[in-house]
């Protein structure tokens, strides 16, 4: 599978690019408010509140395809009482957040929307990954699907994995002209194997300077086959 990501230039993504990094962002730090922020179907809970946020805090990255969340929170016979911490569940999601790291990508190179808004009005460039080249870097890559309305997601299901990927792979249909993958990992900087890169697009309106520093990075960083070529003026 080819897969794209858009980027501006600027100091990090040029050390990301020189490094064969990318970045995971926590859920919590992205802009549109409803990422990774569907509304909860209200669960009461109690004093085992702090027993629960204990078990988020321990979960890892290698556990994400099948974590299961302690079943006795949501089957105590104190479920029914008001909830009276002074957490709630919102919070304690946004604690588990914290622990996802997510890095975004797109299947279409030649979006207009998409050099505008993530590539820096074409003065950036846009990274082209085979998946399939190092499928273990890639394995947990998931397709975002968009919807006319952001439905509930229950916590106490008995299919919470499924439940969860909805949740971080879930937006509204305004978005769907970012055609979007999602890969998780650990927050943070991490390697990919450089032959996965097979080539770098170069925004249209890219300085003359960018150009041939980014070049001059693909030349010594990298395989001799990747690819480096122009923007194609596409819609």
């Amino acid at each position: 599978m080819i897969i794209y990501k858009y980027s501006a230039i600027n100091c990090l993504t040029i050390n990301n690019l020189k490094n064969n990094v990318l970045w995971f962002s926590s859920a919590n730090d992205f802009k549109d408010m409803h990422d990774s922020n569907l509304p909860l179907k209200k669960i009461p809970i109690n004093d085992l509140v702090k027993e629960y946020e204990e078990y988020l805090q321990k979960i890892t990255i290698d556990q994400f395809d099948k974590r299961k969340f302690p079943k006795w929170i949501f089957d105590s016979p104190l479920q029914n009482e008001l909830f009276s911490s002074n957490k709630t569940i919102n919070s304690l999601i946004r604690d588990f957040k914290n622990h996802i790291g997510i890095t975004c990508f797109s299947t279409n190179p030649c979006s207009k929307k998409m050099w505008q808004e993530y590539g820096d009005m074409h003065y950036g460039f846009c990274l082209c990954f085979d998946a399939t080249i190092v499928p273990i870097y890639f394995k947990r890559l998931s397709k975002v699907k968009y919807n006319r309305k952001l439905y509930e997601i229950n916590l106490a299901s008995n299919n919470l994995d499924i439940e969860l990927k909805r949740y971080f792979t879930t937006k509204l249909i305004k978005y769907n002209y970012e055609e979007e993958y999602r890969l998780f990992n650990n927050v943070g900087p991490n390697k990919y194997d450089k032959k996965s890169l097979i080539k770098v697009i170069l925004g249209k309106n890219i300085a003359n300077i960018d150009k041939t520093n980014l070049i001059s990075i693909i030349k010594a960083y990298y395989d001799t086959n990747t690819i480096i070529e122009c923007e194609k003026n596409k819609n």
